[in-house]
């Protein structure tokens, strides 16, 4: 008999995130499932026998070679996956241990194609979630209503946040793109070919920041950047066609060209592609933002690193904030 969901995790010369992530797999309150471990072959820190040494019975561990980064591992966790629904979960985060029982309830209330749930950007990964007080809220949207609020940030981009119907992603060819940012159209395509897309703003989820990762190196901020646009550059049309999108993503592009370094950053302000974009999405109606951008990139930039700075990535920070603390309406 087939798991309920299968959970892809790839690893990358992460031995010392295996026995972790499988302490927190072990943890869940929700037991069916199996986690398919998708291992590079080209790690040389032991992670394929940490994987094999685990000793698990709904651990199945896959050789990868695909020297795709993240994306190449998970499009063959997929292809191996014989759950109903798929999560992809990141090894170096964690996950609260009623994660998959909160959002497959969730996905069974709605009968919904993709389950998201809030979460937490911390260094820390034992901080505690659930202070504050707050009653939590399920958000139940159609596909151009989830679109919408992707580009709003009211709906995460990231993958492992989410629980997909498993069929939705094969029967419509929704794969992950080689290289960086891979998220961004994977999750755009699923949200156009979903019926029913949920979001809980219950944090079930910390994000673990740590200066070694590929997107809080100085080093890869142009490479990330570089990746956030050509990802969005390429969301498809039945996305980009969605009433109001045309604004939304240009607002969304010229804040992701804040993760680039200065001097990137001027060269595609300054670009006739960056300027050609404002002009026709932004215009009409004006865009107050954009037109900052436009006309003075140099105060933006500065503006848009202290944000990110100081408030998007600030440690503790929840990607949304629950609309009810309990006892109140």
């Amino acid at each position: 008999m087939h798991p309920k969901v299968s959970v892809v995790v790839p690893i990358l010369n992460g031995a010392e995130y295996v026995p972790e992530i499988l302490s927190y797999l072990d943890d869940q309150t929700y037991r069916d499932f199996e986690a398919v471990m998708v291992v590079d072959v080209s790690s040389t820190d032991g992670s394929l026998d940490a994987a094999l040494s685990a000793g698990r019975d709904w651990l199945r561990v896959i050789q990868s070679g695909t020297e795709d980064a993240i994306s190449g591992p998970r499009n063959l966790g997929m292809d191996h996956a014989e759950g109903e629904f798929v999560w992809f979960l990141d090894a170096d985060d964690r996950p609260l241990p009623e994660f998959l029982e909160r959002m497959m309830s969730i996905q069974q209330e709605h009968d919904a194609d993709i389950v998201a749930c809030n979460f937490v950007y911390s260094s820390d990964k034992h901080v505690d979630l659930r202070k504050g007080r707050y009653a939590f809220r399920t958000e139940v949207m159609g596909s151009e209503d989830a679109i919408r609020a992707r580009a709003e940030e009211r709906l995460p981009v990231t993958s492992w946040s989410k629980v997909f119907r498993l069929s939705l992603l094969r029967d419509n060819g929704i794969r992950f793109r080689r290289g960086w940012c891979e998220d961004i159209g994977h999750t755009y395509r699923a949200l156009s070919c979903a019926r029913t897309v949920c979001y809980t703003d219950e944090p079930l989820y910390i994000y673990y920041q740590h200066p070694r990762s590929f997107t809080n190196d100085p080093a890869n901020m142009d490479s990330r950047g570089g990746a956030e646009q050509e990802a969005y550059s390429r969301l498809p049309e039945d996305v980009m066609d969605v009433d109001g999108m045309g604004s939304k993503v240009a607002l969304v592009r010229i804040r992701s060209s804040g993760h680039m370094t200065y001097r990137s950053f001027m060269g595609y302000a300054r670009s006739d592609g960056c300027r050609g974009m404002l002009k026709r999405e932004c215009s009409e109606p004006l865009v107050p933002e954009a037109m900052w951008y436009y006309f003075s990139p140099t105060t933006y930039y500065i503006a848009i690193r202290l944000f990110l700075r100081f408030w998007y990535y600030r440690d503790g920070r929840m990607f949304t904030k629950p609309a009810v603390r309990r006892g109140r309406r």
